[in-house]
C-alpha cells in the first residue's frame, strides 16, 4: 500500500500525446481552449449554434428563460480566464498559478460530472460520446499539469530554473541606481581580497 501510495505521488507524465512535451501541450491546450470559448461566446450570444453548455441547460430547464443564455457564457468566460492563467503559468513556470490552475480545473471536473450526469441519460450516443471525451480530456490536462508542477520543483531541487521568470515591467520598476550598486558591488573585490592582495605584495 505504502508503494503504491509513493508511486502515485511521484507519477508523471514526461510527453503529451507521445508527441511533445508536457509544457509544450499545456501551451497548446490553453490556445485551443481559448479559441474555442471565444468562439463559444460569440456563437451563443449570436444564436449561431448551440455548445455542450446549452445543449445540456436547455435539457434540464426544458422551456425557454430569460437567463438561459447567460448561464453558457458565465461557464466559457470563467473558462477562458483559467486558460489565460494556464498560459501565464506554463511562460513563467510559476507553480502558485499552476496550482491556482489546478484547484480550478479539479472545480470545473467535478461541477461536470454533476452536471452531465443529470441528463447524459437522454441524449443520443454521439452526445453522450462529446460529454464523456470532455471529462476524459478534463483528466488528462489535470495530470499534464499535475506533471509540469512535479516537473518544476525537480528542477528547482537541481538548480536549474527560478519559481518564476521576473519580466520586464518588475525590471523596468526597480531603481536603476540599486541595479548600479549591485553591479559596482560585484565588480569590486571583497576587502579580504584586498588584503590579502596587499599581504601577497609584501611578501
Amino acid at each position: 500500500m505504502d508503494l503504491l501510495i509513493d508511486y502515485l505521488k511521484s507519477f508523471k507524465l514526461n510527453r503529451c500525446c507521445c508527441l511533445f512535451s508536457v509544457r509544450t501541450g499545456l501551451l497548446l491546450i490553453g490556445y485551443f481552449n481559448i479559441i474555442y470559448d471565444s468562439m463559444a461566446i460569440a456563437a451563443i450570444s449570436e444564436f449561431l449554434y448551440s455548445p455542450i453548455v446549452q445543449e445540456v441547460l436547455d435539457a434540464i430547464t426544458k422551456e425557454q428563460m430569460p437567463f438561459q443564455n447567460s448561464i453558457p457564457i458565465f461557464c466559457y468566460i470563467t473558462e477562458f480566464g483559467f486558460n489565460v492563467v494556464l498560459l501565464c503559468a506554463v511562460y513563467r513556470r510559476d507553480l502558485h498559478l499552476l496550482k491556482i490552475y489546478l484547484y480550478g480545473c479539479f472545480t470545473i471536473l467535478v461541477t461536470s460530472i454533476l452536471f452531465y450526469s443529470v441528463v447524459i441519460a437522454g441524449f443520443d450516443m454521439l452526445m453522450e460520446f462529446v460529454i464523456v471525451f470532455s471529462i476524459i480530456l478534463d483528466v488528462y490536462v489535470i495530470l499534464l499539469v499535475r506533471s509540469e508542477i512535479l516537473e518544476i520543483k525537480e528542477s528547482q531541487k537541481n538548480g536549474g530554473i527560478p519559481t518564476l521568470v521576473m519580466s520586464s515591467g518588475m525590471l523596468d520598476a526597480q531603481d536603476p541606481h540599486d541595479i548600479k550598486a549591485q553591479v559596482d558591488c560585484k565588480d569590486k573585490p571583497s576587502s579580504e581580497g584586498r588584503r590579502e592582495q596587499k599581504t601577497d605584495n609584501k611578501k
